[in-house]
Protein backbone atom coordinates (compact mmCIF):
# COMPACT_ATOMS: atom_id res chain seq x y z
CA UNK A 1 0.00 0.00 0.00
CA UNK A 2 3.05 2.69 1.32
CA UNK A 3 4.62 1.64 -2.78
CA UNK A 4 1.22 2.48 -4.50
CA UNK A 5 0.10 5.70 -2.34
CA UNK A 6 3.69 7.25 -1.88
CA UNK A 7 3.14 10.93 -1.43
CA UNK A 8 -0.29 11.01 -3.30
CA UNK A 9 -2.50 13.32 -1.50
CA UNK A 10 -5.36 11.94 -3.18
CA UNK A 11 -4.50 8.23 -2.95
CA UNK A 12 -3.77 8.75 0.63
CA UNK A 13 -7.49 10.15 1.04
CA UNK A 14 -9.15 7.69 -0.60
CA UNK A 15 -7.65 4.96 1.25
CA UNK A 16 -8.82 6.57 4.25
CA UNK A 17 -12.05 7.26 2.82
CA UNK A 18 -12.16 3.19 2.26
CA UNK A 19 -11.46 2.14 5.54
CA UNK A 20 -13.79 4.54 7.19
CA UNK A 21 -16.63 3.32 4.73
CA UNK A 22 -15.10 -0.59 5.81
CA UNK A 23 -15.54 0.25 9.45
CA UNK A 24 -19.12 1.95 9.57
CA UNK A 25 -21.99 0.23 11.42
CA UNK A 26 -23.93 0.43 8.38
CA UNK A 27 -23.58 -3.12 6.94
CA UNK A 28 -25.12 -1.80 3.65
CA UNK A 29 -22.90 0.63 2.86
CA UNK A 30 -19.97 -1.85 3.30
CA UNK A 31 -21.43 -4.84 1.41
CA UNK A 32 -21.79 -1.92 -1.11
CA UNK A 33 -18.39 -1.08 -1.62
CA UNK A 34 -17.51 -4.76 -1.61
CA UNK A 35 -19.80 -5.30 -4.29
CA UNK A 36 -18.57 -2.04 -6.28
CA UNK A 37 -14.69 -3.63 -6.46
CA UNK A 38 -15.80 -6.83 -7.32
CA UNK A 39 -15.15 -8.35 -4.22
CA UNK A 40 -16.91 -11.27 -2.63
CA UNK A 41 -15.69 -10.64 1.37
CA UNK A 42 -18.81 -11.50 3.50
CA UNK A 43 -18.75 -8.32 5.12
CA UNK A 44 -18.85 -9.92 8.97
CA UNK A 45 -15.57 -11.40 8.44
CA UNK A 46 -13.64 -7.88 8.54
CA UNK A 47 -11.26 -7.07 11.14
CA UNK A 48 -12.39 -4.36 12.82
CA UNK A 49 -9.51 -3.64 14.72
CA UNK A 50 -6.95 -4.17 13.03
CA UNK A 51 -9.00 -1.71 10.33
CA UNK A 52 -8.77 0.87 13.00
CA UNK A 53 -5.42 0.83 14.28
CA UNK A 54 -4.29 1.39 10.14
CA UNK A 55 -6.68 3.90 10.14
CA UNK A 56 -4.82 5.76 13.25
CA UNK A 57 -1.70 5.06 12.11
CA UNK A 58 -2.11 6.26 8.10
CA UNK A 59 -4.17 9.56 9.77
CA UNK A 60 -0.97 10.37 11.84
CA UNK A 61 1.47 9.77 8.94
CA UNK A 62 -0.41 11.53 6.42
CA UNK A 63 -1.33 14.56 8.62
CA UNK A 64 -5.80 14.00 7.71
CA UNK A 65 -8.21 15.48 10.31
CA UNK A 66 -9.71 12.96 12.12
CA UNK A 67 -12.92 14.38 11.18
CA UNK A 68 -12.92 14.09 7.96
CA UNK A 69 -13.63 10.67 8.29
CA UNK A 70 -16.95 10.09 10.26
CA UNK A 71 -16.70 6.06 10.80
CA UNK A 72 -13.54 6.44 12.06
CA UNK A 73 -14.24 9.59 14.11
CA UNK A 74 -17.02 7.73 15.79
CA UNK A 75 -15.02 4.50 16.62
CA UNK A 76 -12.13 6.87 18.43
CA UNK A 77 -14.87 8.72 20.52
CA UNK A 78 -15.97 5.80 21.43
CA UNK A 79 -12.75 3.95 22.38
CA UNK A 80 -11.80 7.49 23.91
CA UNK A 81 -15.45 6.81 25.92
CA UNK A 82 -14.41 3.74 27.48
CA UNK A 83 -11.00 4.87 28.87
CA UNK A 84 -13.18 7.43 30.80
CA UNK A 85 -15.06 4.48 32.43
CA UNK A 86 -12.06 2.69 32.73
CA UNK A 87 -10.27 5.96 34.77
CA UNK A 88 -13.32 6.26 36.85
CA UNK A 89 -14.95 3.14 37.85
CA UNK A 90 -11.56 0.67 37.77
CA UNK A 91 -8.60 3.18 38.34
CA UNK A 92 -9.92 5.73 40.39
CA UNK A 93 -12.46 3.40 41.99
CA UNK A 94 -10.20 3.59 45.53
CA UNK A 95 -10.42 7.17 45.59
CA UNK A 96 -13.55 9.55 46.36
CA UNK A 97 -12.96 13.60 44.79
CA UNK A 98 -16.11 15.27 43.76
CA UNK A 99 -13.96 17.75 41.93
CA UNK A 100 -11.89 14.98 39.79
CA UNK A 101 -16.33 13.65 39.20
CA UNK A 102 -17.14 16.83 37.88
CA UNK A 103 -14.42 17.34 35.44
CA UNK A 104 -15.54 13.39 34.52
CA UNK A 105 -18.60 14.82 33.46
CA UNK A 106 -17.33 18.10 31.72
CA UNK A 107 -15.40 15.62 29.72
CA UNK A 108 -18.04 13.28 28.55
CA UNK A 109 -19.98 16.06 27.85
CA UNK A 110 -17.37 17.82 25.64
CA UNK A 111 -17.10 14.52 23.76
CA UNK A 112 -20.54 13.76 23.00
CA UNK A 113 -21.79 16.79 22.51
CA UNK A 114 -24.94 16.19 20.96
CA UNK A 115 -24.41 12.62 18.77
CA UNK A 116 -26.89 10.52 19.76
CA UNK A 117 -25.37 7.10 19.01
CA UNK A 118 -22.14 8.10 21.59
CA UNK A 119 -25.50 9.13 24.15
CA UNK A 120 -26.66 5.88 23.94
CA UNK A 121 -23.40 4.30 24.34
CA UNK A 122 -23.09 6.29 27.56
CA UNK A 123 -26.27 4.69 29.08
CA UNK A 124 -24.75 1.30 28.03
CA UNK A 125 -21.63 1.53 29.37
CA UNK A 126 -23.39 3.07 32.76
CA UNK A 127 -24.97 -0.29 32.65
CA UNK A 128 -21.93 -2.42 32.00
CA UNK A 129 -20.69 -0.59 35.36
CA UNK A 130 -23.51 -1.19 37.25
CA UNK A 131 -24.17 2.31 37.80
CA UNK A 132 -27.88 2.33 36.88
CA UNK A 133 -28.34 6.09 39.33
CA UNK A 134 -25.63 7.41 36.61
CA UNK A 135 -27.43 6.45 33.66
CA UNK A 136 -30.75 7.85 35.35
CA UNK A 137 -29.01 11.04 35.41
CA UNK A 138 -27.55 11.26 32.12
CA UNK A 139 -30.70 9.88 30.38
CA UNK A 140 -32.45 12.59 32.52
CA UNK A 141 -29.98 15.23 31.25
CA UNK A 142 -30.22 14.76 27.44
CA UNK A 143 -33.61 13.96 27.32
CA UNK A 144 -33.58 10.62 26.10
CA UNK A 145 -37.40 9.11 25.69
CA UNK A 146 -38.38 5.64 27.11
CA UNK A 147 -37.80 3.69 23.85
CA UNK A 148 -34.09 4.83 23.48
CA UNK A 149 -33.38 3.32 26.53
CA UNK A 150 -32.52 -0.02 28.04
CA UNK A 151 -35.43 -1.47 30.11
CA UNK A 152 -33.38 -1.58 33.20
CA UNK A 153 -32.93 2.10 32.88
CA UNK A 154 -36.67 2.44 32.73
CA UNK A 155 -38.00 0.27 35.24
CA UNK A 156 -35.08 2.39 37.55
CA UNK A 157 -36.09 5.50 36.44
CA UNK A 158 -39.84 4.77 37.52
CA UNK A 159 -38.81 3.56 40.53
CA UNK A 160 -37.10 6.98 41.23
CA UNK A 161 -39.93 8.86 40.34
CA UNK A 162 -42.28 6.78 42.60
CA UNK A 163 -39.79 7.67 45.63
CA UNK A 164 -38.57 3.76 45.69
CA UNK A 165 -35.28 3.91 47.51
CA UNK A 166 -34.59 0.57 46.83
CA UNK A 167 -31.33 0.46 44.28
CA UNK A 168 -29.23 -2.42 42.98
CA UNK A 169 -26.40 -0.19 41.72
CA UNK A 170 -23.35 -0.86 43.43
CA UNK A 171 -21.92 2.33 45.40
CA UNK A 172 -18.80 3.33 43.26
CA UNK A 173 -17.22 5.72 46.41
CA UNK A 174 -15.50 3.76 49.20
CA UNK A 175 -16.51 4.06 52.67
CA UNK A 176 -14.23 6.33 54.63
CA UNK A 177 -12.91 3.17 56.87
CA UNK A 178 -11.91 1.52 53.18
CA UNK A 179 -10.70 4.37 51.63
CA UNK A 180 -7.58 4.88 54.94
CA UNK A 181 -7.13 1.39 54.39
CA UNK A 182 -6.25 1.72 51.27
CA UNK A 183 -4.16 5.06 51.98
CA UNK A 184 -2.22 2.76 54.08
CA UNK A 185 -1.28 0.35 51.78
CA UNK A 186 -0.02 2.89 49.40
CA UNK A 187 3.63 4.11 48.99
CA UNK A 188 3.34 7.90 48.84
CA UNK A 189 6.45 9.78 50.64
CA UNK A 190 6.14 12.83 52.14
CA UNK A 191 6.22 15.87 49.56
CA UNK A 192 6.45 19.31 51.08
CA UNK A 193 4.74 21.83 49.40
CA UNK A 194 7.00 24.53 50.08
CA UNK A 195 9.75 22.33 48.40
CA UNK A 196 7.94 22.47 45.03
CA UNK A 197 9.09 25.49 42.77
CA UNK A 198 6.06 25.53 40.18
CA UNK A 199 7.87 27.18 36.74
CA UNK A 200 5.58 28.70 34.39
CA UNK A 201 7.46 31.72 33.00
CA UNK A 202 10.63 31.45 30.82
CA UNK A 203 13.09 33.41 32.84
CA UNK A 204 12.59 31.39 35.64
CA UNK A 205 14.06 27.78 34.00
CA UNK A 206 17.47 28.84 34.00
CA UNK A 207 17.62 29.53 37.51
CA UNK A 208 16.08 26.46 38.52
CA UNK A 209 18.14 23.83 36.12
CA UNK A 210 21.50 26.02 37.74
CA UNK A 211 20.55 24.39 41.19
CA UNK A 212 20.19 21.19 39.95
CA UNK A 213 23.71 21.87 37.60
CA UNK A 214 25.88 23.09 40.59
CA UNK A 215 24.56 19.74 43.08
CA UNK A 216 27.21 17.91 41.71
CA UNK A 217 29.97 19.07 43.73
CA UNK A 218 28.01 17.67 46.61
CA UNK A 219 28.34 14.36 45.48
CA UNK A 220 31.24 12.28 45.46
CA UNK A 221 30.93 8.67 43.19
CA UNK A 222 28.76 9.87 40.60
CA UNK A 223 26.58 12.95 39.37
CA UNK A 224 23.54 13.35 41.57
CA UNK A 225 20.14 11.38 40.51
CA UNK A 226 17.28 13.98 38.92
CA UNK A 227 13.88 12.18 38.58
CA UNK A 228 11.64 12.96 35.65
CA UNK A 229 8.41 12.23 34.87
CA UNK A 230 5.08 14.14 32.79
CA UNK A 231 1.55 14.37 33.40
CA UNK A 232 -0.26 14.30 30.12
CA UNK A 233 -3.99 14.24 28.95
CA UNK A 234 -5.86 13.40 25.58
CA UNK A 235 -8.05 15.74 24.49
CA UNK A 236 -10.99 14.99 22.16
CA UNK A 237 -10.92 18.28 20.10
CA UNK A 238 -7.12 16.93 18.87
CA UNK A 239 -6.71 15.52 15.33
CA UNK A 240 -6.26 12.69 16.77
CA UNK A 241 -7.95 11.16 19.98
CA UNK A 242 -4.45 9.50 20.97
CA UNK A 243 -2.24 12.44 21.10
CA UNK A 244 -1.10 12.69 24.31
CA UNK A 245 -1.11 16.16 25.36
CA UNK A 246 1.63 17.48 27.85
CA UNK A 247 0.47 18.94 30.45
CA UNK A 248 3.76 19.13 33.10
CA UNK A 249 7.25 18.07 33.42
CA UNK A 250 8.63 17.26 36.79
CA UNK A 251 11.99 16.82 38.27
CA UNK A 252 12.87 15.81 41.85
CA UNK A 253 16.21 15.32 43.08
CA UNK A 254 17.78 15.05 46.41
CA UNK A 255 20.18 17.90 47.74
CA UNK A 256 22.81 16.02 49.98
CA UNK A 257 24.43 19.22 51.19
CA UNK A 258 20.96 19.62 53.30
CA UNK A 259 19.15 16.24 52.92
CA UNK A 260 16.81 17.66 51.20
CA UNK A 261 14.61 16.92 47.97
CA UNK A 262 13.71 19.91 45.71
CA UNK A 263 11.35 19.45 43.37
CA UNK A 264 10.16 21.79 39.92
CA UNK A 265 6.92 21.57 38.00
CA UNK A 266 7.63 23.05 34.26
CA UNK A 267 3.87 24.06 33.28
CA UNK A 268 4.46 23.29 29.64
CA UNK A 269 1.17 24.99 28.55
CA UNK A 270 2.45 28.44 29.83
CA UNK A 271 5.69 27.70 28.78
CA UNK A 272 5.56 26.56 25.23
CA UNK A 273 4.19 29.90 24.23
CA UNK A 274 6.87 31.32 25.59
CA UNK A 275 9.24 29.39 23.68
CA UNK A 276 10.88 29.50 20.82
CA UNK A 277 11.97 26.45 18.82
CA UNK A 278 15.43 27.21 19.97
CA UNK A 279 14.58 27.69 23.55
CA UNK A 280 12.98 23.99 23.37
CA UNK A 281 16.07 22.42 22.08
CA UNK A 282 18.34 23.80 24.71
CA UNK A 283 15.98 22.63 27.43
CA UNK A 284 16.11 19.14 25.96
CA UNK A 285 19.95 19.46 25.60
CA UNK A 286 20.20 20.30 29.26
CA UNK A 287 17.77 18.00 30.51
CA UNK A 288 18.48 14.20 28.68
CA UNK A 289 22.25 15.32 27.51
CA UNK A 290 23.83 16.68 31.24
CA UNK A 291 26.75 16.52 32.17
CA UNK A 292 25.84 17.32 35.67
CA UNK A 293 23.14 14.78 37.06
CA UNK A 294 22.03 11.73 36.17
CA UNK A 295 18.14 11.49 34.65
CA UNK A 296 16.22 8.87 35.99
CA UNK A 297 13.03 8.18 34.08
CA UNK A 298 10.88 5.39 33.62
CA UNK A 299 10.24 3.58 30.23
CA UNK A 300 11.75 6.55 28.40
CA UNK A 301 10.68 5.49 25.28
CA UNK A 302 7.22 5.82 25.51
CA UNK A 303 7.90 9.73 27.14
CA UNK A 304 10.25 10.03 24.13
CA UNK A 305 7.29 9.53 21.99
CA UNK A 306 4.95 12.09 23.56
CA UNK A 307 7.70 14.46 23.82
CA UNK A 308 8.46 14.10 20.31
CA UNK A 309 4.48 14.53 19.43
CA UNK A 310 4.89 18.11 21.24
CA UNK A 311 7.87 19.30 20.52
CA UNK A 312 9.40 18.22 17.58
CA UNK A 313 12.62 20.29 18.08
CA UNK A 314 13.26 18.23 21.22
CA UNK A 315 13.95 15.50 19.02
CA UNK A 316 18.22 15.26 18.85
CA UNK A 317 18.71 15.75 22.40
CA UNK A 318 15.93 13.08 22.83
CA UNK A 319 17.68 10.52 20.66
CA UNK A 320 20.93 11.03 21.94
CA UNK A 321 19.76 10.83 25.81
CA UNK A 322 23.13 10.44 27.50
CA UNK A 323 22.33 12.08 30.60
CA UNK A 324 19.43 9.20 31.00
CA UNK A 325 19.33 5.96 32.98
CA UNK A 326 16.45 3.83 31.98
CA UNK A 327 14.87 2.48 35.54
CA UNK A 328 12.80 -0.02 33.62
CA UNK A 329 15.92 -1.80 32.07
CA UNK A 330 17.49 -1.61 35.48
CA UNK A 331 14.36 -3.39 36.63
CA UNK A 332 14.45 -5.66 34.23
CA UNK A 333 18.26 -6.70 34.90
CA UNK A 334 18.30 -6.59 38.19
CA UNK A 335 15.43 -9.29 37.87
CA UNK A 336 17.17 -11.74 35.91
CA UNK A 337 20.43 -11.90 37.64
CA UNK A 338 20.34 -10.10 41.19
CA UNK A 339 16.96 -10.32 42.55
CA UNK A 340 17.80 -10.14 45.92
CA UNK A 341 18.76 -7.20 45.86
CA UNK A 342 15.12 -6.08 45.69
CA UNK A 343 13.91 -6.31 49.73
CA UNK A 344 10.26 -7.24 48.30
CA UNK A 345 10.76 -9.95 45.57
CA UNK A 346 9.05 -13.62 46.09
CA UNK A 347 9.10 -16.01 43.68
CA UNK A 348 6.30 -17.62 44.57
CA UNK A 349 4.46 -14.21 43.29
CA UNK A 350 5.95 -14.15 40.29
CA UNK A 351 4.71 -11.16 39.12
CA UNK A 352 3.93 -10.45 35.46
CA UNK A 353 3.68 -6.55 35.81
CA UNK A 354 6.43 -4.28 35.03
CA UNK A 355 5.34 -0.92 35.80
CA UNK A 356 6.67 1.64 37.92
CA UNK A 357 4.11 0.83 40.21
CA UNK A 358 5.35 -2.58 40.51
CA UNK A 359 9.27 -1.54 40.62
CA UNK A 360 7.95 0.56 43.72
CA UNK A 361 6.27 -2.49 45.42
CA UNK A 362 9.59 -4.41 44.89
CA UNK A 363 11.43 -1.94 46.53
CA UNK A 364 9.45 -0.38 49.34
CA UNK A 365 6.29 -3.64 49.79
CA UNK A 366 3.49 -1.06 48.67
CA UNK A 367 2.66 -0.25 45.51
CA UNK A 368 2.96 3.77 43.86
CA UNK A 369 -0.26 5.41 44.61
CA UNK A 370 -1.98 6.52 41.01
CA UNK A 371 -4.97 8.25 42.88
CA UNK A 372 -4.91 11.12 40.52
CA UNK A 373 -3.57 10.00 37.46
CA UNK A 374 -7.44 10.78 35.92
CA UNK A 375 -8.00 14.22 37.38
CA UNK A 376 -7.94 17.10 34.54
CA UNK A 377 -4.60 18.39 34.29
CA UNK A 378 -6.04 20.51 31.44
CA UNK A 379 -7.34 23.28 33.98
CA UNK A 380 -5.33 25.98 35.50
CA UNK A 381 -4.31 26.45 38.23
CA UNK A 382 -3.66 23.06 39.50
CA UNK A 383 -4.91 21.76 42.74
CA UNK A 384 -1.97 21.64 45.72
CA UNK A 385 -3.07 17.49 45.39
CA UNK A 386 -2.05 17.51 41.85
CA UNK A 387 1.10 19.30 42.48
CA UNK A 388 1.79 17.23 45.29
CA UNK A 389 1.11 13.92 43.08
CA UNK A 390 2.91 15.44 39.92
CA UNK A 391 6.21 15.16 41.43
CA UNK A 392 5.82 12.17 43.62
CA UNK A 393 6.48 9.99 40.11
CA UNK A 394 10.08 12.02 39.84
CA UNK A 395 11.10 11.69 43.28
CA UNK A 396 10.56 7.81 43.58
CA UNK A 397 12.75 7.38 41.10
CA UNK A 398 15.58 8.70 43.09
CA UNK A 399 13.91 7.04 46.46
CA UNK A 400 14.39 3.61 43.50
CA UNK A 401 18.28 4.53 42.48
CA UNK A 402 19.15 5.37 46.03
CA UNK A 403 17.84 1.82 47.74
CA UNK A 404 19.51 -0.02 44.75
CA UNK A 405 22.54 1.81 44.90
CA UNK A 406 22.75 0.90 48.89
CA UNK A 407 21.31 -2.65 48.88
CA UNK A 408 24.11 -3.57 46.09
CA UNK A 409 26.65 -2.02 48.41
CA UNK A 410 25.45 -4.05 51.86
CA UNK A 411 25.04 -7.78 49.49
CA UNK A 412 28.60 -6.93 47.80
CA UNK A 413 26.83 -6.87 44.40
CA UNK A 414 29.14 -5.03 42.05
CA UNK A 415 27.48 -2.19 40.89
CA UNK A 416 28.12 0.70 38.27
CA UNK A 417 25.72 3.05 36.88
CA UNK A 418 27.62 3.83 34.21
CA UNK A 419 26.47 0.47 32.62
CA UNK A 420 23.46 1.71 32.13
CA UNK A 421 23.84 5.43 31.23
CA UNK A 422 22.46 6.55 27.68
CA UNK A 423 19.44 4.64 26.19
CA UNK A 424 20.39 2.21 23.36
CA UNK A 425 17.65 2.16 20.88
CA UNK A 426 16.51 -0.38 18.63
CA UNK A 427 16.28 0.16 14.83
CA UNK A 428 13.08 0.08 14.64
CA UNK A 429 12.38 2.69 17.70
CA UNK A 430 15.23 4.78 16.27
CA UNK A 431 13.62 4.93 12.49
CA UNK A 432 9.92 5.29 13.94
CA UNK A 433 10.54 7.88 16.14
CA UNK A 434 13.12 10.08 13.67
CA UNK A 435 10.39 9.77 11.14
CA UNK A 436 7.59 11.12 13.41
CA UNK A 437 10.30 14.31 14.17
CA UNK A 438 10.46 14.77 10.72
CA UNK A 439 6.60 14.53 9.32
CA UNK A 440 5.66 16.73 12.88
CA UNK A 441 8.61 19.41 11.25
CA UNK A 442 7.17 19.21 8.03
CA UNK A 443 3.40 20.09 9.11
Amino acid sequence: IKFIVEDDKTLQRKLLQTIDVLISTDKIKVRSLLTQYSSNINSYYIDMHILKRAARKLLKQYNFDLHDFPNLAMHEKITFLKTLFVRKYLERKNTCDDEDDQSWNEQIKELIHDNHDLKIKLIDLCIDYTDLDSAVEWTRFYNLEDFEIPEQVRIHRQNILKGDTITQTISIKPSSCLTKQIKDNIYKPTVILSDIVYIELDSDVDPFLNRFECARCNVGSHLPFVGFDCETFMDPTQRTLSSQIISTIQLASLLLSRNQYLYGIFDMLALRLQFDIKSLAELAQRLFCSRDFILLTYNYACDTSSLIENYPSMNDALMQGTAVIDLFRVQQYISEHFPQVFPYYDPLLNSKSRGLSELVRLCFGKPLDKSMQTSDWRKRPLKQAQLIYSVLDARVLVDIALLIENRTHSLQIPWSWSHFKGYIWTNKAFKKRVGMSQKLENS
